[in-house]
Formats: C-alpha cells, structure tokens, sequence
C-alpha cells in the first residue's frame, strides 16, 4: 500500500490498542480523547 495508507493504518492500531483503558467510561480498547461519551 502507500506510504501514506500505511501510516493511517498504523495510527488506526495505535487508537484502538486493547492494551489501553479511556478513565472517562472505563472501558478498554480506546482512550478518554476518542471516547464517544465525551459529547454528554
């Protein structure tokens, strides 16, 4: 793929990292930043 896919893709890993917990929802797989309960 190109470059420029490739970095996406590895960026899009880095955000869904299992190895992560968001401390908004306490759920693991995303962080706080990407949490879908920042909005309430």
């Amino acid at each position: 793929p190109p470059p420029q896919q490739q970095q996406q893709q590895q960026h899009k890993w880095y955000r869904s990292s299992p190895n992560v917990r968001c401390y908004k929802c306490n759920r693991i797989g995303h962080f706080a930043q990407d949490c879908y309960s920042k909005n309430y």
